[in-house]
């Protein structure tokens, strides 16, 4: 363990970015100003000795270009980006 994470309350966290949360005033992608000030709160956690472990969702991105595409599945509900798994498949 770092000695500068000793005293924190959390040493580890799991950071979700929302795909969504990253547009910022853009109306499609990311925002750069968006991404520079969330990596420099990253940054900052690191240099106290927090270990971070990031997911970034993607999937308003994902969605748009199958949209953009004419895939009529791109809307996807629950996650599964439209995708049907067959009667008596697992997985």
């Amino acid at each position: 363990m770092d000695k500068k994470a000793r005293g924190l309350k959390y040493k580890r966290v799991l950071l979700k970015l929302s795909g969504e949360a990253l547009l910022g005033q853009e109306s499609y992608g990311v925002d750069p100003k968006v991404i520079a000030r969330v990596s420099e709160e990253i940054a900052a956690l690191a240099e106290i000795g927090v270990e971070i472990a990031i997911v970034v969702g993607g999937g308003n991105i994902f969605r748009g270009a199958g949209l953009a595409a004419g895939d009529s599945r791109a809307g996807g509900g629950g996650g599964s980006g439209g995708a049907r798994a067959k009667p008596g498949c697992s997985g």
